[in-house]
């Protein structure tokens, strides 16, 4: 054996090196040894925050570091660097001269990490914005990602007239209303006078939801002169006061139609409450899929026993097939229909369901209008079934009466008609 590698393998096992002993030996290194290194070198997990302007403290997670640990950015240095704990450091961030994207250097003895960070500059430049020009409002100055000062190219004016949106109020404001854009829909800015409160005025659209419906008068069957103590007494047929309401009823005629003197127009609530959904337009045929929209609730109502195809009528059914038959209804291109709660009936007449259907007298549906309609409901003034359980007796449920809101109680083996409700 030659002399040189005799001396390395003495050098190697009595001296330095655990691997270069294994090396002269033709040993290999285990996994385990050749990654102590790598365990031993810092990484960055995160960044607070990732656009800090001059001046800013930044905090850097991660691992490994130690009290020789420095920071740079764009190869100024970051003062006042602090090691808190193994895998958290601070430093405040230096003033450069240009904004935007760079570098975040981490530096430990001979191990480095880096990370992406946007320098937001000092107090009073521009913001840095990653949207496009085209989404900040005209005239608006930024600066991109890249550092580049850009001017935005929306335009955020107010809109007159019934679409008013709130305009950009600064530049990085992400919902702010440009053209007929609205905030609230991300679309049109188109208002439906049935969502604003009747009285009330919003972008220049006149509310129609009444909330406050009430019982009319009907004078010739009914009027008090008779005054609460401390009121003065009116004279019959002028001034009509709040006991000489009737109900929907109105001794079997059609539905009272003046209101109590003081009250406001906002208590009146009659067949402009209701909207015909039928497909044509127009519920005015035994062969019409009739629907009609309660736009105070919401909510779309059938027929009375609608079929398809096929004339309303006083068709009864006990409790149990009635909700049976809405659940599996289509009836209009509608599937999700349902039978009405106890308060939905109550809803319904306190908003004029008792007029729309046919009440046994008088003319029916005069052309144009919505009123006493067979073709909605055959004979309106009964009990129809709700969906509600009676809670003192669960083998009973409620009814309703169109005709003057009265609720009661019956056998859920009781036959009575019923409308379906959707959704």
């Amino acid at each position: 054996m030659p002399i040189i590698p005799k001396v390395l393998l003495f050098v190697c096992v009595f001296g330095l090196s655990s691997s270069c002993r294994k090396s002269a030996l033709g040993e290999q290194e285990s996994p385990e040894e050749t990654s102590a290194s790598e365990q031993d070198s810092i990484a960055i997990a995160k960044v607070i925050p990732i656009a800090p302007k001059a001046g800013d403290t930044i905090s850097v997670q991660g691992k490994n570091f130690q009290e020789s640990v420095s920071m740079t950015f764009d190869g100024a240095l970051l003062s006042d660097v602090r090691l808190l704990s193994s895998d958290l450091i601070q430093g405040v961030m230096p003033k450069i001269s240009r904004i935007g994207r760079g570098k975040l250097i981490v530096a430990q003895d001979a191990s480095e990490a880096e990370a992406d960070l946007l320098y937001a500059g000092s107090e009073g430049d521009y913001p840095i914005v990653t949207k496009p020009a085209s989404e900040i409002c005209q005239g608006e100055k930024f600066y991109n990602a890249e550092g580049e000062l850009k001017e935005g190219t929306r335009n955020c004016s107010p809109v007159t007239g019934p679409e008013v949106p709130s305009p950009c109020s600064q530049t990085t404001q992400a919902s702010c209303l440009a053209e007929n854009i609205c905030q609230w829909t991300n679309g049109s800015c188109s208002i439906d006078p049935w969502n604003i409160r009747y009285g009330k005025t919003i972008a220049g659209i006149t509310g129609a939801l009444k909330t406050n419906c009430r019982n009319r008068i009907n004078s010739s069957r009914f009027n008090s002169d008779i005054m609460p103590p401390g009121n003065t007494g009116t004279t019959v047929g002028v001034n009509f006061d709040p006991w000489d309401t009737l109900d929907d009823y109105n001794n079997n005629s059609t539905v009272p139609t003046s209101k109590v003197t003081s009250w406001g127009d906002d208590t009146v609530c009659e067949q402009s409450i209701w909207k015909d959904n039928t497909a044509d337009g127009s519920c005015d045929s035994a062969l019409d899929d009739c629907l009609m929209l309660d736009r105070i609730s919401g909510l779309t109502w059938s027929e009375s026993y609608p079929v398809s195809g096929s004339a309303s009528t006083s068709t009864t059914l006990n409790w149990s097939s009635a909700l049976q038959f809405c659940d599996n209804l289509t009836f209009g291109g509608f599937s999700d229909w349902r039978l009405p709660t106890q308060k939905e009936g109550s809803d319904a007449y306190n908003h004029g369901l008792r007029g729309l259907g046919y009440n046994g007298t008088g003319t029916i549906r005069a052309t144009g209008s919505l009123d006493n309609n067979n073709d909605f409901i055959a004979n309106v003034d009964g009990n129809f079934w709700t969906s509600t359980t009676d809670s003192g007796n669960t083998s009973w449920a409620w009814n309703y009466y169109p005709t003057n809101g009265a609720h009661s109680g019956n056998a859920k083996t009781t036959l009575y008609p019923f409308l379906c409700v959707r959704p």
